[in-house]
């Protein structure tokens, strides 16, 4: 898609491609923003971002140590970026963004550090309760001792 500059100039609007349930998403795009930072993108279809309750999602039954370790891997990818994909997409977010380029690019040089083992299972721990809840069931016992819930993990959970 492409439109005019205010000087009469063509210009071409920054494509944003959508990954849905693993695939691109074909559907047609619909522009976005105004000026300088238009960009397109495929219309969202919020019923195909969601699995059914009835399906399992895509990596209910992997253990929460094999997904930090590709995540891991992913952060060394990233900091390496020898395909050029993560200045690629710096490129394109500098042309649709509000934020100065120099803060984008400063945000994106350390990314990786949100995929490092330590940082990782820090989150774990603090905002998903553990290891053991991803990984198996845990009882959840009130103070008078009945049991107010449990809670599902993948593998065994420390009571």
């Amino acid at each position: 898609m492409s439109g005019t500059t205010l000087q009469g100039e063509p210009s071409v609007l920054t494509e944003v491609v959508h990954v849905v349930r693993g695939e691109v998403d074909q559907a047609p795009t619909v522009g976005h923003g105004r000026g300088g930072s238009a960009f397109t993108a495929p219309a969202l279809d919020l019923d195909r971002l969601v699995w059914p309750r009835t399906e399992a999602g895509p990596a209910f039954d992997v253990p929460s140590a094999e997904i930090v370790d590709l995540l891991v891997e992913t952060g060394e990818a990233l900091k390496a970026d020898r395909e050029g994909l993560l200045a690629e997409a710096l490129d394109r977010m500098v042309r649709v963004s509000p934020l100065p380029a120099e803060v984008l690019e400063r945000a994106y040089a350390v990314l990786w550090r949100s995929f490092q083992r330590t940082n990782l299972h820090a989150q774990i721990d603090h905002e998903l309760g553990g290891a053991d809840v991803l990984d198996g069931w845990r009882e959840v016992r009130l103070p008078e001792g009945r049991i107010a819930a449990s809670i599902r993990c993948n593998g065994s959970c420390a009571g």
